[in-house]
């Protein structure tokens, strides 16, 4: 039996490529890789700017990059 090592870890910047890499893949599994409009300005920019509209949580085997999450923060009114 292979052993697994999974680890979920928030994305730092130096992990642009490899979050535009799984969008790729994400939108090609999806039937839709002419419709990805990310660029690493625009997830620099988005993702690690002063004011981070969303962030990212990357899911490693062997620190090898098998998936990612994206989220963001709602205020409720009130």
């Amino acid at each position: 039996m292979t052993q697994t090592n999974v680890v979920i870890r928030q994305a730092q910047p130096d992990d642009i490529t490899t979050i535009m890499e799984l969008i790729q893949l994400k939108a090609e599994f999806d039937g839709c890789p002419a419709s990805v409009e990310a660029t690493a300005q625009k997830l620099a920019t988005d993702l690690f700017g002063e004011k981070p509209l969303a962030f990212v949580l990357l899911a490693e085997n062997n620190r090898y990059p098998i998936g990612f999450a994206t989220y963001h923060f709602i205020a409720f009114p009130g």
